[in-house]
């Protein structure tokens, strides 16, 4: 189907030359997207036709501004079927710059999304961890394999992304993929910040994202209880690489630390109060929100432990984070602990049973956590039956229902009349 494709000739009357002359514009126009520049031509106002288009009159100056104009079409249609015939889609930009002699960079999805993995590269264990590079270059090669699969192709220039791109490579990640919801959300996000550095840097006329919501499903992640805890903390573990795991996950259930803050945790990070206590002062990997945790007697002990054992100036002995999760199911068997356990259950059990289920204000608990306001600790800290009871108990108590009440009930048993 043939695209809406037209060429406008028009003078700039809003600025006029020295002379006195108008500048001859064009205007080109494809699909409601357009491109403007000059011509280099120029005319006395009085001597231009509007509805035409053109110089008026059959004057030798006429005659050769609109032979000028003509050969201008021409060469815009001739661009323009050239760029259909090998089966691209044209834009005003890409006319404009066929004519001035600009050669089009080759922008292709994969060069934009390797220009960011590379940028993100830069950035790691600064202001990036592992794992989010790690995840990026995962990205990466779903697109290339999607790519191959859908397109039976190596890349794609970036004009043919469309919206019917970006749906596929959500139902490729979903369907063929198995991966799951939210996973597969953040792996859109990371396609749209390729496109949206696309856009922003002239290489994409429309955004492929425009009319698309990224949502995520809230995710029920469990803690482990006191109880659960202590069996943690308690049971003899003969093999070392499991007692490390114990370990390194038992601190970050004392401090509320995620996997890449623990990972990257120094002695910089460290520091005595006022008050003689030592506490940990760190700005997270993932936000850079500063999190203040004063350091309990279980995470000091560890610290104790693998101090100077480590290379790079870190404190403890975190391998990486498939491991981690690996040995953290192996743990969770030897326990006896009948939770999925992950390194993020850790932060879930530091904000609900250490914290929240201790009596520590919701304010404080986002302050170690490193949040910067109230709602994304409450995801973290769960509101359990054990404090809803406890919270309940405490209003009976200030209502005094369970000895003399200072509050009457409105209703005795006689006064109520039977349902019917």
């Amino acid at each position: 189907m043939r695209s809406t494709f037209r060429v406008l000739f028009y003078l700039k009357k809003g600025a006029p030359l020295k002379n006195g002359m108008l500048p001859i514009m064009v205007r080109i126009t494809i699909d409601g997207e357009k491109v403007e520049f000059s011509t280099k031509l120029e005319i006395e106002e009085k001597k231009w036709d509007i509805k035409s288009a053109k110089a008026a009159g059959r004057t030798p100056a006429a005659n050769e501004i609109n032979l000028k104009l003509d050969k201008m079409r021409v060469e815009f249609n001739n661009h323009y079927e050239k760029i259909r015939s090998v089966g691209s889609f044209p834009t005003p930009l890409m006319l404009k710059n066929a004519y001035l002699g600009i050669k089009a960079k080759s922008h292709t999805m994969l060069t934009v999304f390797k220009k960011i993995v590379d940028e993100k590269g830069k950035q790691l264990g600064v202001s990036i961890s592992k794992s989010t590079y790690s995840k990026y270059e995962l990205v990466y090669r779903r697109l290339q394999e999607y790519i191959k699969q859908e397109y039976k192709n190596t890349d794609l220039p970036l004009y043919s992304i469309d919206d019917d791109f970006v749906n596929g490579f959500e139902i490729f990640l979903r369907v063929d993929k198995k991966v799951g919801h939210n996973a597969t959300a953040k792996m859109m996000q990371k396609l749209k910040t390729s496109t949206t550095y696309a856009k922003s840097h002239g290489m994409m006329q429309e955004d492929p994202f425009y009319d698309k919501k990224i949502t995520f499903e809230d995710v029920d992640v469990p803690y482990l209880t006191m109880e659960e805890l202590q069996a943690v903390m308690e049971k003899d573990i003969q093999n070392a690489r499991l007692r490390r795991v114990r370990d390194i996950f038992v601190f970050s259930c004392f401090t509320g630390l995620a996997y890449s803050d623990t990972y990257y945790l120094t002695e910089e990070h460290l520091y005595k109060a006022n008050d003689g206590k030592m506490w940990i002062k760190k700005p997270r990997q993932k936000t850079k929100v500063i999190a203040d945790i004063p350091l309990l007697e279980v995470p000091l002990q560890i610290l104790d432990k693998y101090r100077g054992q480590q290379t790079g100036g870190r404190l403890l002995p975190v391998c990486s984070n498939q491991k981690v999760n690996q040995y953290l199911k192996e743990l969770a068997t030897v326990c006896g602990i009948n939770k999925e356990l992950t390194y993020h259950v850790a932060r879930y059990t530091f904000a609900t049973s250490l914290t929240l289920l201790h009596d520590v204000p919701m304010a404080s608990i986002a302050k170690m956590l490193g949040h910067t306001n109230i709602r994304q600790t409450q995801h973290y800290a769960k509101a359990t039956n054990i404090l809803l009871s406890r919270s309940m108990q405490n209003l009976s108590e200030q209502l005094n229902l369970r000895g003399k009440s200072s509050v009457s009930c409105p209703l005795k048993p006689s006064d109520s009349a039977p349902l019917k």
